[in-house]
C-alpha cells in the first residue's frame, strides 16, 4: 500500500461529518451514565473513562441496579449492538492509515488475525499487525457509516429518555420520605388533643 499524502476534497468532508456526528453520540453516552449514577455529566466525565461498545450496556445496568432499579425489554440489546456496528466503522476511518492499493483509495486494518480457514484444519495464526488487510473507503462506505451513526444516536436517545425519567422518579420517592406530603402532627398537639376528650 502507498501511503497517501492527502485525501480528496469530498472523502475529507464526510470525514468531517462523522467525526461531528459521532461526537453527538458520545455526548449522549455521557449523559445516559450521569442519569443512571444520579450525577452531573462533568463528574462523569472526570469519573467515568468512556466504556466499551459491549460494556456499557453492563454499567448503565449497575448502575441502576445499586438503585434497585432494572430495564426490562430490549432496549438496551439493541443500543449495545447499535453502538458496536457504528463505534467499530467510526474507529476504522479515525485511526487506520489512509493509502491507495491497486488505485483504490482505503485504509489500513491492523487488530485482530486473518481468517485462514480455507487453508484446512489447524491453519497458522497470522495477526494483522504484521500483515495488515487493505480496505476500500469509497462515498458509498463512508455514507452507510452515517446512517449507522444516526441510527445510533437516535436509539440511545431513546434509552437517554427512559433514564432520566427513572431518575426523576427515584428523586421524587426519596422527597417524598424526606418530606412526606400528610406529615403526622407534632407530638405534643397529639397529647393535648387525647387529654381533651377524656372525660372529666
Amino acid at each position: 500500500m502507498k501511503l497517501a499524502r492527502g485525501l480528496p476534497t469530498n472523502i475529507a468532508a464526510q470525514l468531517g461529518r462523522i467525526v461531528a456526528l459521532w461526537s453527538q453520540e458520545e455526548h449522549v453516552l455521557r449523559n445516559i451514565l450521569a442519569n443512571a449514577a444520579g450525577t452531573s455529566i462533568k463528574v462523569v466525565r472526570i469519573a467515568f473513562k468512556e466504556p466499551g461498545t459491549e460494556s456499557f450496556a453492563n454499567t448503565v445496568r449497575d448502575l441502576l441496579i445499586a438503585e434497585d432499579v432494572e430495564i426490562t425489554g430490549d432496549g438496551l440489546n439493541i443500543v449495545t449492538n447499535a453502538l458496536k456496528n457504528a463505534k467499530e466503522r467510526r474507529d476504522i476511518l479515525a485511526h487506520s492509515q489512509w493509502g491507495y492499493d491497486r488505485g483504490f483509495l482505503g485504509v489500513q486494518l491492523t487488530r485482530g488475525t486473518w481468517n485462514l480457514g480455507h487453508l484446512g484444519r489447524n491453519p497458522p495464526r497470522v495477526a494483522k499487525k504484521a500483515h495488515p488487510e487493505f480496505l476500500p473507503i469509497d462515498s458509498a462506505y463512508l455514507s452507510e457509516t452515517r446512517r449507522q451513526i444516526r441510527t445510533c444516536i437516535r436509539v440511545t436517545r431513546q434509552l437517554d429518555k427512559t433514564v432520566a425519567a427513572i431518575r426523576r422518579t427515584l428523586q421524587e420517592t426519596h422527597l417524598e420520605r424526606v418530606f412526606p406530603k400528610n406529615p403526622p402532627g407534632p407530638p405534643s398537639e397529639t397529647r393535648r388533643s387525647r387529654r381533651r376528650s377524656s372525660p372529666a
